[in-house]
């Protein structure tokens, strides 16, 4: 159960009254913080998990290892905003991304398997710190949020690929992989909290990990008003725009 969602007024409040709420959204987001970084985990593990299906990947031990939310409207919405997000911008996750940041996972020059599931690591953690601490002139929108899930996803599909070429597949190595990037998110999202509350008093005043459907031709943004049909481009070009800010410094 998400924590509750305080009373916020987004239609012009009295005088005094922003802070007011302000306050009151911080203290929220203070207690929820930790239920929607395990929330985020669960969410991370199973989007991880049906990325590998979809790429080939998947083993019936993994298969029967994914949490039991991967059937809820959360999690089926995620999984549609990521693929929209690969299907409009095939130049990004069209080629492995260890691959376009020059990251080498294959047993070639003493890379073990630890030390590729390390580099992976390292690598997703540049992204998603440089990701979530964007200057105040980039607004918070779902496309960081959706990036960060998408992200984990698709090097996930990079390790597994490199496991399969070897031969080295197993189904323990996938789990680990998966247990290994959503703890590394939820990680993230930790450090977040600390250096920039700004991520959960924005999902605090949402209800948190609530994405808003992709089929909806339009929805709410931060002021009230409904964008139109067009919200969603916007949103997944500003996306995009941050991938191609950090890809090539993430290594």
């Amino acid at each position: 159960q998400n924590p509750p969602n305080p009373s916020i007024r987004i239609d012009g409040p009295a005088a005094g009254e922003d802070e007011n709420n302000n306050e009151i959204v911080s203290a929220f987001a203070a207690a929820a913080s930790p239920v929607w970084r395990q929330e985020a985990r669960s969410l991370c593990r199973e989007y991880i998990g049906h990325r590998l299906y979809r790429a080939g990947c998947m083993t019936p031990s993994l298969l029967y290892s994914l949490p039991p939310n991967a059937g809820s409207q959360t999690s089926q919405r995620l999984r549609r905003l990521c693929h929209r997000l690969e299907l409009l911008h095939p130049a990004v996750f069209a080629q492995p991304l260890t691959g376009q940041l020059g990251l080498t996972l294959l047993p070639t020059n003493g890379v073990t398997d630890a030390v590729a599931m390390a580099t992976i690591r390292r690598a997703y953690r540049k992204f998603a710190r440089r990701l979530l601490s964007m200057p105040p002139d980039c607004d918070w929108d779902w496309g960081r949020p959706v990036a960060l899930f998408c992200m984990a996803g698709a090097f996930a599909v990079d390790y597994a690929s490199a496991r399969m070429q070897l031969r080295l597949l197993g189904g323990r190595s996938c789990e680990q992989a998966i247990e290994s990037l959503a703890e590394c998110l939820s990680e993230c999202l930790a450090e977040c909290a600390v250096e920039c509350s700004e991520l959960f008093d924005w999902l605090t005043e949402r209800g948190g990990w609530v994405f808003p459907d992709p089929e909806t031709s339009a929805f709410a943004n931060r002021s009230g008003q409904h964008d139109g049909a067009t919200v969603w481009q916007k949103i997944l070009a500003r996306c995009v725009q941050y991938y191609y800010r950090l890809l090539g410094r993430c290594a």
